[in-house]
């Protein structure tokens, strides 16, 4: 479970440096149209600023870290991260809904991309749609 473990915090930014490499993002994404494959669309997910995730995959066993959440939508959601994580990845992201509950929602990491420095950006896609209302007031 995650909350039984010990979560890794890797990437370790503040508030303001998250807030920086998701406006980076943003710009990136609004100057380049033509990469939009998404089957629904995302909404900003930056509160809480830490989800738990699980991370299972044979190289590196399981482990659990704290990733800062960028967006999500019902079929998936993008995180940051400290490091490299392999595409195929299965994981388990702990989402807290607006109840205050921790929703397990399972996946596995389709992509991960070099943002800046060390910081890497997952995209996971969940294995069940998720309500996306549950999670952020302004939902869809």
């Amino acid at each position: 479970m995650i909350n039984t473990v010990e979560i890794q915090d890797i990437l370790q930014l503040s508030v303001e440096q998250i807030a920086e490499l998701r406006g980076l993002i943003d710009r990136r994404a609004r100057d380049d149209v033509t990469r939009e494959r998404r089957q629904a669309p995302r909404v900003p997910f930056g509160l809480p600023l830490r989800l738990g995730v699980l991370l299972e995959n044979e190289i590196k066993g399981r482990r659990t870290c704290a990733l800062a959440p960028r967006n999500i939508s019902r079929n998936g959601i993008s995180l940051f991260h400290g490091t490299f994580v392999y595409a195929g990845t299965n994981c388990v992201v702990g989402l807290r809904a607006l109840d205050a509950q921790v929703i397990p929602a399972h996946g596995r990491v389709i992509w991960c991309r070099l943002i800046a420095g060390r910081v890497h950006e997952l995209g996971l896609r969940f294995d069940e749609p998720v309500e996306v209302g549950d999670f952020v007031a302004q939902g869809l």
